[in-house]
């Protein structure tokens, strides 16, 4: 039974391990990139008439990829390079 305890316990620490791995990841990758108001001082041509454009390629076509389960944080992405534009949150 001792041994059952034990070995449950070890592998519910390795998922919460594995799990706050994961999250940490992500947040490094989210915070890599500027926000939007930065995205707006470092390309200001990029950024007119409420619209934006990729600063490497000018594209206009933006994806958003959403970084966590609560769609929380999102990555604002150039369709036609792949740049990352900026950051953001809801």
């Amino acid at each position: 039974m001792v041994e059952t305890m034990l070995m449950l316990a070890v592998v519910v620490g390795g998922v919460a391990l594995f799990a706050g791995l994961v999250w940490w990841v992500n947040w490094r990758i989210y915070g890599r990139f500027p926000t939007f108001e930065q995205y707006q001082c470092l390309h200001p041509d990029s950024v007119k008439n409420g619209g934006c454009r990729c600063h490497m390629c000018g594209g206009q076509r933006v994806f958003l990829q959403h970084l966590d389960g609560e769609l929380d944080r999102r990555r604002h992405i150039c369709v036609t390079c792949g740049t990352v534009l900026y950051r953001s949150r809801t």
